[in-house]
């Protein structure tokens, strides 16, 4: 089985739905029986990925090229974001980012940041532009030389949203930008595993206390992160989580079932 992207949420139920609706008749969720479980199968990690594999790219670089709706004017919509801009001005960098608590002051300029490498990243995907490459390195790199720590009350989360639009923005690059140095690279992957990861792992390791979009975004980060570094233990941990996992965010409680 192939999965290697990360819409994990809605291609995940999408495949339940389709392979397991008999285990929901009648109000029943017999999650012990479904077939999918980290444990039994070995995924195949594909670069570029996470998002958007190669045949992706090559089909939304072609309806755009040929100017398919309606394909083509989200496209437009995205030229215009000013997060998207190549020219974007960086709000950070940040010795300490958080949502709320003595950092909360960094939520909203942060978020823009990592909003901007990873819309930069995109739009240097679809349209090849160099400076969109250029914009997405630059703003990691600040945020690398200088991030240390996450705080407040939502680190988990703050993780979560934030951590995959890095991770995408390194994988897009790493593997169709060809001006990238490994130092970069290297560089960029330290803050993710110094400053991401081990909030993403307690999180894991933390008896349940939130709502269930934490799971689902600590989730889809730590599994992008899989991806980016090719572990597959990382990425069957995902899966097991989101299908075993005692926590709000896994399919059997974020889904409730009634008869």
């Amino acid at each position: 089985m192939k999965l290697n992207r990360i819409f994990f949420p809605l291609v995940a139920v999408g495949l339940m739905a389709m392979s397991c609706s008999a285990e929901f008749e009648h109000g029943v969720n017999d999650i012990d029986s479904w077939p999918l479980s980290g444990a039994n199968y070995e995924p195949s990690l594909e670069h570029p990925g996470i998002l958007h594999t190669q045949k992706d790219i090559d089909h939304i670089r072609q309806m755009v090229k040929e100017k398919q709706e309606p394909a083509y004017s989200v496209f437009q919509a995205l030229e215009k974001e000013p997060l998207a801009q190549s020219s974007y001005t960086i709000k950070g960098p940040y010795e300490v980012i958080a949502r709320d608590g003595n950092y909360g002051y960094t939520k909203r300029n942060a978020e823009q940041d990592f909003d901007a490498v990873y819309l930069n990243s995109v739009m240097w995907m679809i349209t090849q532009d160099e400076n969109y490459a250029k914009k997405s390195l630059e703003l990691m790199l600040a945020y690398a030389e200088v991030l240390k720590d996450i705080d407040g009350n939502d680190t988990a989360l703050m993780a979560g949203l934030e951590g995959i639009k890095i991770v995408y923005a390194l994988e897009m690059l790493s593997h169709t930008y060809d001006k990238i140095s490994e130092t970069d690279i290297q560089k960029v992957n330290d803050m993710l595993r110094n400053v991401f990861l081990p909030v993403w792992e307690e999180f894991y390791n933390t008896d349940p206390y939130t709502n269930g979009n934490w799971g689902l975004h600590v989730t889809k980060s730590y599994m992008a992160a899989a991806i980016l570094w090719d572990d597959v233990d990382m990425y069957k941990k995902c899966v097991n989580f989101y299908l075993y996992g005692n926590d709000n965010g896994t399919i059997s409680h974020y889904m409730r079932i009634s008869s």
